[in-house]
């Protein structure tokens, strides 16, 4: 019969491995949430239905030795003997750990198993298990990428072993295969030749995988037979308290979207809180109780887990709870589903989502010292979910990833592909954070409070007759004060409105991004029109006679805002709201210059029916107090300026002509 049990492979002259292993320095801050959010992960790229289940329970193993327990404990042995040689004190202290386990009656496990998946064999399962900086994946935008995340389950371990198993279907025949692995460090082994450090269990010729009945009968009794899928057996699991809603927390924080989408299901080993509220299984139903029961567990330790009070914020918006939804199209990223709800409190992040429904991130950093989407000063509090559906997108996402998956990082790609990366993210970014703008612009109240008694200390710059005729002369303040003369000088801006910057924020001087309009040129002097920002702008549009001709009239507008349009830097979206009812209105657009506006004949405006028409053409209809909105586009970028919109009478050519209010 073959020998089975535990093999260090001889270093043969070749690498020494000490104990520190970089891969599991990667997880040693938060080892359990980096269990589940990688397990997981793997888990729901293998899927085969359309609900993966996943389950975390514990297994007590007393006839370990079928394991080769009493092999490993030679090998740890041999390790503590080098660790004291090279006066390495974590090996010491951990190894020391691993030999008092080992030496115990039973052996606790950690089992992590996922049903209705694929299971794992071949490349896979050599990828798995043998390799190392390497990751097969089935699908295309499967999850992993860098073949790191399997080192998670080794920091779990005070053995720094996990034995694996898989199930899968070959032949039209369900085959079940067995293999441990435990990363220690390079040794001497039985026959005192230098070993390196890391050792398999399995068939002892080749460090092969056990195949059918050779998988030991403890781990086969439990697995059962029937049914497809793979299991994690972290060997000496130390159960401390409340693991179970450790492992809850980084589940829900992670996966919120699979869960409440009826793709994944996660059941753990109960505890007494559990059983109280009679939770085992997190699903589609009770994902809401679970969030009540972590939150109340954060708040009795006076922890609260900002993370987890993000993700619940996600996951009740994308349950449509006062939330807006909108949709786009990436050339590259394809399909993407945004939802946005705006409330006191909310967290005012993003959260993206790739099609899995595993949440990547809500602090994605910008390129090149933009802001991304993390800071979204000037906007009342907001949340947001990005999920991407597209198959070629999240491939393209996939290899932006970063090693933690908790960032897109466009340098990652072949250099070929970068700039590709770079547009494809700062597209959609621009889109979200002008959805953002729309929704979540501050509320300008129309309130005021008239205090006559002022009325002769300050100018009215906003009369309700214009530089009209006045009252007759009457004086209405009310006591003896005796009429000042004042003479009104046009305003010069200190710091013009910009339309867009690299970050797509308002540059004005407002800090909520927008600036009152500039006041008209014109022998008159009517009152100018409203200026713009990328942000909320305000001002009237004057009446006023012009010199020298036949009247010429601009109408009150308030609200202006401005948004990134679909066409690139050359495109922007203008709203506004007008203070009056009116068909067949033009509209003027020019650049602010110094002392007068300078014309820019190149604007067309986009038509209902996605013509472009000259802006000197175009006519609209207007409705009191009803938002209006028009698509601009230039020959050249239209970022970087500031700008000034007019609403002209009906009839009134939008060519700028000397004079002009």
């Amino acid at each position: 019969m073959t020998d089975i049990g535990w093999k260090f492979p001889p270093t043969g002259g070749g690498r020494v491995d000490g104990y520190n292993d970089p891969g599991m320095a990667h997880f040693d801050g938060s080892p359990l949430a980096s269990l589940a959010r990688e397990t997981i992960q793997n888990s729901l790229d293998a899927g085969r239905l359309d609900r993966v289940q996943v389950s975390f329970e514990l297994a007590r193993v007393t006839d370990a030795n079928s394991i080769g327990r009493a092999e490993l404990a030679f090998a740890v042995q041999r390790c503590l003997e080098q660790a004291a040689e090279d006066r390495d004190q974590k090996a010491l202290s951990e190894l020391g750990h691993a030999a008092e386990l080992l030496a115990a009656d039973a052996l606790v496990f950690l089992r992590v198993r996922d049903y209705q998946t694929t299971g794992l064999h071949g490349k896979h399962w050599h990828a798995l298990v043998k390799q190392q900086g390497t990751s097969e994946k089935e699908t295309r935008g499967a999850g992993g990428s860098f073949g790191i995340g399997k080192y998670a389950p080794f920091v779990v371990s005070p053995l720094r072993t996990v034995i694996y198993w898989s199930r899968f279907e070959f032949e039209g025949e369900d085959v079940e295969q067995c293999q441990g692995k435990a990363v220690l460090m390079s040794h001497r082994g039985p026959n005192d030749q230098e070993t390196q450090g890391t050792g398999f269990f399995g068939l002892v010729d080749g460090c092969r995988a056990l195949v059918g009945d050779a998988v030991p009968e403890r781990i086969a009794t439990i697995e059962g037979r029937s049914g497809t899928g793979t299991s994690l057996w972290i060997a000496g699991f130390d159960e401390g308290d409340d693991w179970q809603l450790r492992i809850a927390s980084s589940v829900i924080e992670n996966f919120f979207s699979a869960i409440a989408d009826n793709k994944l299901e996660v059941t753990l080993e109960t505890n007494q809180m559990m059983d109280q509220r009679n939770l085992m299984g997190i699903e589609q139903d009770n994902l809401a109780e679970w969030f009540d029961l972590l939150g109340a567990d954060a708040d009795d330790a006076n922890a609260e887990d900002d993370a987890l009070v993000e993700a619940r914020a996600f996951f009740e918006i994308m349950q449509g709870n006062e939330a807006t939804l909108r949709e786009h199209y990436d050339p590259d990223l394809g399909h993407c589903v945004l939802y946005i709800k705006v409330g006191d409190g909310l967290p005012s992040k993003v959260a993206l989502i790739r099609q899995t429904g595993m949440l990547i991130t809500s602090e994605q950093r910008g390129a090149k010292g933009r802001t991304g989407l993390q800071k979204f000063p000037g906007l009342r509090d907001f949340a947001a979910v990005c999920r991407f559906d597209s198959v070629e997108g999240n491939e393209l996402l996939r290899q932006m990833e970063n090693p933690q998956h908790n960032q897109f990082e466009p340098d990652r790609l072949p250099e070929e592909e970068r700039s590709k990366g770079r547009r494809a993210l700062n597209r959609v970014a621009q889109w979200i954070r002008a959805e953002i703008r729309e929704l979540a612009a501050p509320v300008v109240s129309e309130d005021f409070t008239a205090i006559k008694e002022l009325a002769h200390l300050l100018p009215d710059l906003e009369p309700d007759d214009a530089f009209g005729a006045g009252r007759d002369g009457q004086d209405e303040r009310g006591f003896g004060a005796s009429a000042v003369a004042i003479e009104l000088k046009p305003r010069r801006r200190t710091t013009a409105p910009m339309l867009d910057d690299d970050d797509g924020e308002s540059t004005g001087t407002d800090p909520e991004g927008g600036e009152e309009g500039g006041a008209g040129q014109g022998e008159n002097q009517g009152a100018g029109g409203a200026g713009y920002g990328l942000g909320d702008g305000s001002g009237s549009g004057g009446i006023g006679p012009r010199g020298g001709g036949r009247a010429s009239e601009t109408f009150a507008i308030r609200d202006v805002r401005v948004l990134q349009g679909t066409s690139g830097a050359q495109s922007r979206r203008v709203s506004f709201t007008p203070s009056r009812t009116v068909a067949d209105v033009g509209i003027r657009i020019s650049e602010a210059g110094d002392s007068t506006p300078i014309d820019r004949p190149d604007l067309r405006v986009r038509t209902e029916s996605g013509d472009l028409v000259p802006i000197a053409q175009f006519r609209m209809n207007l409705d009191a107090g009803e938002r209006a909105e028009i698509s601009i586009e230039g020959t050249e970028p239209l970022g970087g300026r500031a700008w000034r919109l007019q609403v002209l009478r009906p009839g009134t050519q939008s060519t700028p002509s000397q004079g002009g209010a």
